[in-house]
């Protein structure tokens, strides 16, 4: 006789039904029970529902000897007291250093997560050490492949091309879904393999991709070092943001704020962060007035010229007032404790009113709004629907979000963002340093 059908699931991304490991089929409802957490393809050993830390990890594979869906998250360095990030990185086979991860820039990523009480788990294999071991130390979970080049690779689930889907479900485990975001390091997103936006992410999901191939990025000599780790840095930085679910002005897709001390704002992304009182305006000087000898006559404090220990990525503190504006204040500078002036319209003047300025070029005059980005990182992506489904489907462009500039009525914000083109001053500076 057939027992009772089991409890519904309740309305929740990410839960599911599931037998205790182990158990006996009693052919009854009772053999099923509901679980926040789902084990695709792994054993059920999640034994509780709690995740104080609320990094997406149940609390019980957190500690000595648990594992989620078999996989050891403990040993790999995950722990209750903490905030675990876990990302597993593709790279395509090419001789071209935009594509490779690097250690530095990793380390870089790491470090700057460290300073807030995060821990970010990069697991890129073999790439910097050749042991069969896991070695967490080396970024080695056991996973991280070299996979094929494509010069074009879509962000769109599209079973017709080799798009980012295709390589997650042939080259990871799926027992990592519902733990590990994946990036792959790809080499373009246009559909010619032209340079193409630095990468493409989902809003509170768990894939990205880089794509700066192309791009000219070397090693050949110290600057060029320096560029292509800084700008790797802030690249997966950024994108690793949109999954985290910040857009490019934080809770809003208003880009270029000065204000907005961000590596999701575009103005800081690859320029890196001002320093607040020191040539703070540098950043802004450098996008709208470029060799500008009104005030763009100082080489950038910390530039993405110089060492990746002094280059500044973050998300911004949201310790910034508001612009308005209907009425700038020069000598407010960017609104931050200890600002000095900024010639916001490039005259030689930085003590002035501005009236009816519109500081990031978008068009419109409004108040331009800082935000703390580090309160708004949502980590539990499973919960998420883009954090669950099989891919993006290639419908329409509705759901993307190429920035070319600031937007100015937006209604739905987007479930994923493709960054615009590089400038032809960025493509312009790395030849120079290539050449040089």
């Amino acid at each position: 006789m057939a027992g009772e059908n089991a409890a519904q699931i309740p309305p929740e991304q990410g839960a599911s039904l599931k037998r205790t490991l182990g158990a006996t089929d009693t052919n009854q409802n009772t053999d099923w029970n509901y679980s926040v957490f789902n084990t695709p393809a792994g054993p059920n050993d999640i034994t509780c529902s709690i995740d104080d830390d609320e990094d997406g990890i149940p609390d019980c594979a957190e500690v000595e000897g648990a594992t989620f869906g078999g996989l050891p998250l403990y040993e790999w360095g995950a722990r209750t007291s903490q905030k675990d990030i876990f990302i597993e990185i593709d790279y395509m086979d090419s001789s071209d250093v935009g594509i490779t991860p690097h250690r530095t820039a990793l380390e870089k990523i790491v470090s700057v997560f460290a300073s807030k009480g995060y821990t970010v788990h990069f697991d890129v294999g073999d790439l910097f050490d050749q042991n069969s071991d896991i070695a967490p130390q080396n970024f080695d979970l056991g996973g991280g492949n070299v996979v094929p080049f494509n010069s074009y690779t879509p962000f769109e689930y599209d079973l017709s091309s080799p798009n980012l889907f295709a390589y997650k479900m042939e080259y990871t485990d799926i027992t990592r879904r519902p733990i590990f975001h994946y990036l792959l390091m790809a080499s373009s997103g246009n559909e010619d393999g032209s340079i193409s936006g630095s990468g493409i992410a989902e809003i509170s999901g768990n894939d990205l991709m880089v794509t700066m191939g192309g791009w000219g990025l070397t090693l050949d000599t110290q600057i060029a070092t320096n560029v292509t780790y800084n700008y790797q840095a802030s690249t997966i930085f950024h994108e690793l943001g949109h999954n985290l679910g910040l857009y490019h002005g934080g809770d809003e897709e208003v880009n270029f704020k000065p204000n907005h001390l961000s590596s999701m704002n575009y103005l800081y992304q690859l320029a890196g962060l001002s320093t607040i009182g020191n040539n703070e305006g540098d950043r802004y000087y450098e996008r709208f007035y470029p060799g500008n000898a009104s005030c763009d006559i100082t080489p950038n404090t910390n530039s993405h010229l110089g060492s990746t220990d002094d280059f500044i990525i973050d998300y911004s503190s949201g310790s910034s007032a508001d612009l308005n504006e209907s009425t700038i204040l020069e000598v407010q500078g960017l609104n931050r404790n200890s600002s000095l002036p900024v010639d916001f319209n490039c005259n030689a003047i930085n003590t002035e009113s501005l009236t009816s300025f519109d500081t990031n070029q978008d068009n419109t005059i409004s108040i331009l709004s800082d935000v703390n980005e580090w309160s708004m990182l949502n980590l539990q992506f499973y919960m998420q629907s883009a954090g669950n489904r099989f891919g993006v489907p290639n419908t329409n462009n509705s759901k993307v979000y190429n920035l070319q500039s600031s937007p100015t009525n937006i209604e739905t914000l987007p479930s994923y963002i493709k960054e615009a083109q590089p400038s032809s001053a960025i493509i312009a500076e790395l030849k120079a340093i290539k050449e040089h």
